[in-house]
């Protein structure tokens, strides 16, 4: 149907209402078209408080993400510069065991050579107790 028919017809049937029912009909249409307003208007209230509170809730992860993200940040930071205290202690420690390892080398040396000294001179002891023992025998006889 075209639009021109649809207003004539919208048109003739105006025509035949009753002016009262016509008013009755606008009124009910006024009436029923308020109710709808007044939901709508009520659900908005609804929906913006809600959004508000999320808004609000959203705002206050956002505040914690925030605070979370510099704890992190600084424990990082914290975590590298422990590392490089321990990096430094390790270095140490390593040129430490080193050290005392080439000193023990040293030690060792001497040791051995002391040991070594040490059985000449028990040798020695033994040779000279031996050259005592038959001088005597000797001048005994």
């Amino acid at each position: 149907m075209n639009l021109q028919k649809e207003r004539y017809t919208t048109q003739s049937c105006d025509n035949e209402l009753s002016a009262e029912f016509h008013q009755a009909l606008m009124a009910e249409f006024a009436r029923i078209t308020e109710a709808v307003k007044g939901k709508s208007r009520s659900l908005l209230a609804e929906k913006e408080e809600q959004l508000a509170e999320a808004v609000e809730i959203l705002g206050s992860y956002e505040a914690k993400l925030a605070d979370c993200e510099k704890r992190f940040h600084e424990t990082v930071e914290q975590a590298k510069a422990e590392q490089l205290v321990l990096e430094k202690k390790l270095a140490a420690a390593v040129g430490d065991a080193e050290s005392a390892k080439q000193r023990e080398l040293g030690l060792q040396e001497k040791i051995d050579l002391l040991i070594d000294k040490c059985h000449q001179a028990e040798l020695r002891a033994v040779i000279a107790e031996t050259k005592i023992e038959k001088q005597g025998k000797d001048k005994s006889k």
